[in-house]
């Protein structure tokens, strides 16, 4: 190969990486991002999701999970259990609509499952709360392109299972104060297969030779106190505020590939590696404003909430394989605002709730802002509820807008 010729391959080179790179900037999520938010999802319970994710509106079951000091007083035994359906987008990532393959449209992806488990009950002078929940999907849509001799298929699961314990204090009629500890134990899976196809002669269907394998497993473990507190200002008035800040964690990483062909042995290779898996620190403040309007039959009451909660992402690292990768991120200021009106008997009680929350989203680059209207009811009949909320995320962008939606069903019983 002559000069000019060398010449301009390295410019071609060039070229392609330029428009790979200016292509990642397209979509919010990164590799080891989750399904929605990179600041959680309220997917665990119900009665929260419907009413903004505002943290002074979660169940009773699940109100340890998010706030410690807002575990129950009445004494009695909760207990509750979550179900979730989560459509969620990605626009961009592992070659799609980075040269590989395009697809303007980005891919959807499904999730169904239970989302949470949860109870509460009091001891003495002290409240307590145990249970399991899902605070974030960790995958992207699978993907399978298939051309006349050519494919490209990919699968992304992953989930963070949260298991939690609580405890609570009163100090005299207004203060309340608490304690949780998270325990995280995450796993994320990808597998990325690049295909040559060919067509026999005799005419028979198509028949495929794996090219490229490319696979990794993540599990990732890390221990997330969290201290709350709640001050009662008066007797329609409440305030509340939680710290969470997370320990270093760790994160097993195991990498496979396959390189092979129809002549030749294939060429193959494992890696592992134990790296540092960091969760960002986050401060929460919230007020509850309750009217109760007196009536002779029914007692109907209207709550409003409002929550802040400042994420501090800009100290975030993501090690893969012993090596940083350059995350720019910027810290997140996100707004939750939830109402509900009941109407309550002796018997049983009917509850509407609504909601918004503003949630920009760490990458810096592109800006990119989740805008959620949320929706619930509530129903209860003797010791049983029953709940269901609605969340729509709107995400607009210059380059791409992309939907998500989470549905959510809880099931509680009250002794």
């Amino acid at each position: 190969m002559n000069n000019k010729k060398k010449l301009g391959f390295l410019i071609l080179i060039i070229c392609l990486s330029t428009i790979v790179v200016l292509a990642q900037n397209y979509d919010y999520h990164k590799e080891e991002g989750p399904a929605i938010s990179w600041n959680g999802t309220q997917m665990f319970d119900a009665r929260m999701l419907g009413a903004g994710g505002a943290s002074f509106m979660a169940s009773e079951f699940f109100r340890g999970a998010v706030n410690p000091a807002l575990l129950p007083k009445e004494g009695k035994f909760n207990a509750g259990i979550s179900l979730d359906y989560m459509s969620h987008e990605a626009f961009q990532y592992w070659g799609v609509n980075q040269g590989v393959t395009f697809k303007p449209s980005g891919l959807s992806g499904r999730h169904a499952g239970l989302s949470g488990l949860a109870l509460s009950f009091s001891l003495k002078n002290i409240r307590l709360s145990a249970g399991w929940y899902l605070p974030s999907l960790l995958s992207l849509p699978d993907f399978n392109f298939e051309q006349t001799y050519w494919a490209y298929t990919g699968k992304f699961s992953g989930r963070e299972d949260t298991f939690f314990a609580a405890a609570a204090v009163s100090w005299g009629s207004k203060l309340d104060i608490g304690i949780k500890i998270d325990y995280i134990h995450g796993k994320r899976n990808l597998e990325v297969n690049e295909y040559f196809k060919y067509y026999r002669r005799n005419g028979y269907p198509v028949d495929s030779h794996l090219l490229i394998h490319h696979s990794e497993s993540h599990k990732l473990t890390c221990i997330v106190p969290t201290v709350g507190a709640t001050f009662k200002l008066s007797s329609t008035w409440t305030l509340g505020a939680a710290l969470v800040y997370p320990f270093k964690g760790n994160a097993e990483r195991t990498l496979n590939r396959v390189f092979d062909n129809q002549f030749e042995p294939p060429i193959s290779d494992t890696l592992t590696s134990t790296d540092r898996f960091y969760r960002p620190p986050r401060i929460q403040v919230g007020t509850l404003y309750t009217l109760n309007p007196r009536s002779t039959e029914s007692k109907t009451k209207i709550s409003i909430a409002f929550e802040s909660a400042y994420v501090l992402w800009s100290g975030y690292e993501y090690i893969f394989f012993s090596e940083e990768t350059p995350r720019d991120m910027r810290n997140c200021l996100v707004l939750a605002a939830g109402a509900e009106y009941g109407i309550y008997g002796r018997v049983k009680d009917f509850i509407i709730r609504a909601g918004y929350r503003f949630d920009p989203q760490p990458v810096r680059d592109p800006k990119f802002t989740l805008h959620t209207l949320t929706f619930g009811c509530g129903f209860r009949y003797g010791n049983l509820t029953t709940d269901i909320g609605f969340a729509y995320y709107i995400g607009p962008s210059d380059m791409l807008r992309q939907r998500h939606y989470i549905i959510n069903g809880t099931i509680g019983i009250h002794l």
